[in-house]
């Protein structure tokens, strides 16, 4: 994550109520001056951990990637060119598997969403898509803030 090829990075790591996790982090990003670290006192899932990710942020753009994905050295790069070249609101990419134990044979490369894996069908190249993976996922900070506002006044409604 940290050899991109774009400057100006901004690196939020949230950790979910694991003070392990939270040291090593802080012994392997700490120094680094462009990253915020913190650590929920409780786990409380991957949405509030998110949406608490984002409130820290400071930029334009929030970008999200999983802790068990490795960012191509040009994923940040591209995403801002994705704004600048189609004032995109959200953006996203390509996940792309390194099996462990190799490819699994009883799953057809059509069934890879399944385990988070851009599959057969998905678009090929730069354009606009129905849904993109959450492990690779990026808004406007401004898009993020008001679409949360919205379905938190949503689920408000709901419960009543």
């Amino acid at each position: 994550m940290l050899a991109q090829t774009h400057d100006d990075v901004e690196i939020v790591v949230v950790v979910d109520g694991t003070p392990e996790v939270y040291e090593r982090v802080i012994n392997d990003y700490g120094d680094y001056e462009d990253a915020v670290i913190v650590c929920n006192n409780e786990n409380l899932g991957l949405l509030e951990s998110r949406n608490r990710g984002a409130e820290l942020a400071s930029g334009e753009i929030v970008a999200f990637i999983d802790d068990d994905a490795v960012a191509d050295e040009v994923w940040i790069e591209r995403l801002i060119r994705a704004y600048e070249k189609e004032d995109a609101i959200a953006a996203g990419g390509k996940m792309t598997a390194e099996w462990v134990a190799g490819r699994p044979s009883f799953l057809p490369e059509e069934f890879y969403w399944l385990v988070g894996v851009t599959h057969r069908g998905f678009a090929n190249g730069p354009g606009e898509v129905r849904n993109t993976f959450g492990s690779n996922i990026s808004f406007q900070a401004d898009v993020f803030d008001e679409s949360k506002r919205i379905w938190c006044r949503y689920r408000r409604t709901k419960r009543r």
